[in-house]
């Protein structure tokens, strides 16, 4: 996969988490429903990432309080980040 395509899959899969983290309950809804679809499947194994366990991190979020949720997501994010950044460099 070339850098372009990881960068935009990683952006879907930030977004999904942030999504996921939102106040917003339609955004919510939809992160949610996009941890369940064949395309986060297809995305988590182009990335090399464990699809079970990162469904199961994202609703975690959804065990704290919406005050948390944000920064919680955040922190996500920047760990994909910091996968994509190694999977691109090596």
């Amino acid at each position: 996969m070339n850098f372009t395509a990881l960068k935009i899959n990683s952006a879907i899969l930030k977004q999904a988490i942030r999504d996921v983290g939102s106040s917003d309950s339609e955004l919510k809804k939809n992160g949610l429903e996009y941890f369940l679809s064949d395309d986060f499947l297809k995305i988590s194994q182009e990335l090399g990432i464990d699809s079970g366990g990162a469904r199961k991190n994202v609703l975690r979020i959804l065990e704290y309080p919406q005050l948390s949720r944000k920064g919680i997501s955040d922190k996500m994010a920047r760990m994909v980040d910091k996968r994509i950044t190694r999977k691109a460099n090596g």
